[in-house]
């Protein structure tokens, strides 16, 4: 690592080969119920792509969570450049 064990960028985000060995299935499955679920994420797309498109690629990559607990509010905001030159 550039910054060394001591700096906070210094740790890998996957764990290290150790810890990794160290964690057991339960405890994976716990991390991903608490973390992952369709209230606690932000998507962001950006580029050529159309509203129908993104539509279908959520609902196919996407569809299969049920939300948790109230939803949140969820405000789109579309940015529309001009043709290119």
């Amino acid at each position: 690592m550039i910054y060394g064990a001591a700096h906070p960028y210094g740790h890998t985000e996957v764990g290290t080969e150790e810890s990794n060995q160290a964690i057991g299935r339960d405890e994976l499955i716990r991390f991903r119920e608490a973390g992952y679920f369709p209230g606690n994420m932000a998507l962001v797309v950006a580029g050529d792509i159309s509203p129908r498109r993104l539509r279908n690629l959520c609902e196919k990559y996407f569809g299969g969570w049920h939300r948790q607990g109230d939803p949140h509010v969820i405000r789109l905001l579309a940015i529309h450049r001009g043709a290119k030159s």
